[in-house]
């Protein structure tokens, strides 16, 4: 949470779990995406962030705009993807 500028108010959580980290930065009054591959995190996910998507992020197309976020968090995610 350090890591994240003030400025940045539009953040991608790539991974995003359960939200616990969206659910901190969004006490902040940041907008927060999350994206996570297990169904019953984003479920719980979709209670505390803005937007949740559940899926693959390497094979699922995404809905968003070209520059909509300030920052993206891929926590614990590069080194599970085939081709990061």
């Amino acid at each position: 949470v350090s890591r994240i500028r003030a400025e940045w108010t539009s953040l991608l959580d790539i991974g995003c779990g359960t939200g616990k980290l969206g659910k901190v930065l969004k006490q902040k009054g940041r907008t927060i995406y999350g994206i996570e591959s297990f169904e019953d995190a984003a479920k719980e996910a979709k209670q505390e962030l803005d937007h949740v998507l559940c899926g693959n992020i390497e094979q699922m197309a995404l809905p968003y705009q070209h520059e909509q976020f300030d920052c993206m968090i891929f926590g614990d995610v590069l080194e599970h993807l085939l081709d990061p």
